[in-house]
Order: C-alpha cells, then structure tokens, then sequence
C-alpha cells in the first residue's frame, strides 16, 4: 500500500476503536449482523455459512455515527432540525431475548446488560450467534423522525446508538434527512 493510504487506514482503525469504547460507555448497540451464504459441501450437499464484518466495516460505521451524533446534537442546541429516533428495547422485549439465548445454549449472565451481550457476541461466526443477534435487531423497534422548530422533542434519542442523532449520512433515498 502507498504510505498515505496506509495511515488513512490507521487512523480509520484508531478513530473507530476509540468510537466504539464511546459506544460502550453510552451503552449503544451495533448489531453487526454477519453475511450469510449457502456453500455447497464436497459431497453435493449444501450448509449455511455464516461471515462477520471486517473490523473496518465497523469502524466505517462508526465514522459515520459520529456524524450523525453531531448533526443530531447541533440540531438539538439550535432548536431545529430532523432527528431519527428509536425508543429503547422494551423490557419484555429483553426478556424473551434472554429466553431466546437460553434457548439457542447462550448464556447470558442476569447482570450483564443487552448491549454488553450483543456486543460479546460480535466475533462469533456460529449459527447460534447468527440466530440470536437476528432476534436482537427485531427488539429495535418503533424508528421515526421527529421534526422539530423551536421546541426539541420530548424524546429526541435513538435507543441503539444511545444519543441523539441524524441519519446525515444515509443514501439520497431518504430525503427526510437532507
């Protein structure tokens, strides 16, 4: 690699370590959902494969949180702006979630919190991680924008990244956020 593309990437790979220790101490969650594809076995049948995200992927994603943390937090101190907002996981939702890792032979200590599992689970190739962090993701319900002109919303935050936030980043598709 020529050297500025390599301490590009270097300082991509600080940046989001650092971002995800803050994702941490926000107690936000990044559900990152592994590929998956079928491979056909050597003896004609075929098997489920699971893949994680490159470490870069994440990072990535962190870059672009970040973003919308300060887009999100700018909109709020000049009282105007379009926030996307996600209410937390409701506790039943995190109840049938542990029975759900209890089923699937995870175990998940009673006082380890959700994004802490979810988050333990992120280097985890097996079908029973796959299985459980699919589940997770549908605990993350009820996303909406809240639009606002003078009077910031009663409930400005988003439940996953655990602060207020703008998808500032997010394809043309989404006008509502430009």
């Amino acid at each position: 690699l020529p050297p500025e593309t390599a301490r590009s990437i270097a300082l991509l790979a600080e940046l989001g370590r650092q971002r995800q220790a803050r994702e941490r101490e926000r107690a936000g969650i990044s559900h990152n959902l592994p590929a998956q594809r079928v491979e056909e076995e050597a003896d004609g049948t075929y098997r489920l494969a699971f893949e994680l995200p490159l470490p870069v992927e994440g990072w990535n994603a962190q870059l672009s949180l970040l973003t919308g943390i300060v887009a999100g937090r700018t909109m709020v101190e000049a009282e105007v702006g379009i926030l996307r907002t996600l209410p937390a996981a409701a506790p039943d939702a995190i109840t049938t979630l542990r029975r759900t890792a209890r089923a699937l032979g995870l175990s998940w200590p009673r006082e380890q919190p959700y994004p802490a599992f979810v988050r333990g689970l992120a280097g985890d190739a097996s079908p029973r991680a796959a299985a459980f962090l699919i589940q997770a993701a549908h605990t993350l319900r009820g996303a909406g924008y809240a639009g606002f002109d003078g009077t910031v919303p009663d409930h400005p935050e988003h439940g996953a990244i655990a602060s207020v936030y703008a998808h500032v980043t997010a394809p043309l598709r989404r006008l509502v956020d430009r």
